[in-house]
């Protein structure tokens, strides 16, 4: 190999390992918030949110039935 060659090889070898070490630790964080977001509490907490009922119209509808029955 030519001395150009492996100067390269070692430079991809180097920039690698940085990167490796630069990224891992957000890794990490990023799974611990996942794993956060999908535990028993949140996702019951995020399902009834979605799953809310709407109080003004129930309150509109019932409103709607006692003064159609006075």
């Amino acid at each position: 190999m030519s001395f150009t060659i492996k100067k390269y090889n070692e430079y991809i070898r180097t920039l690698k390992r940085e990167q490796s070490d630069a990224v891992l630790p957000l890794i990490t964080n990023i799974y611990q918030k996942e794993n956060f977001t999908k535990t028993k509490e949140v996702s019951f907490l995020l399902d009834k949110s979605e799953n809310k009922l709407d109080v003004l119209d129930i309150l509109e509808r019932f409103d709607k039935i006692k003064n159609d029955y006075v």
